[in-house]
């Protein structure tokens, strides 16, 4: 099963449910919500006529949103 199908099923288990802690600010987001982040970073690729098998490259520090980015680029 692909991340992104992984984040959907989850999303749809849980929907409000905890996925992602951020230690160092204490923001949390549920399954619901990561999966709308990730999904969000995917239309932006999908507008900038990324397709599937495209690379691309993300240059981030560790924060949550590069979790967003990553996931979002593989769905």
């Amino acid at each position: 099963m692909a991340i992104g199908e992984l984040l959907l099923d989850a999303a749809r288990r849980w929907p409000s449910a905890i996925a992602l802690v951020d230690d160092a600010s204490g923001q949390r987001w549920t399954f619901s919500e990561l999966a709308r982040a990730c999904a969000g970073f995917g239309h932006v690729l999908a507008e900038a006529d990324a397709k599937p098998g495209d690379r691309i490259a993300i240059l981030a520090d560790a924060q949550p949103e590069y979790l967003f980015a990553d996931y979002g680029a593989m769905a």
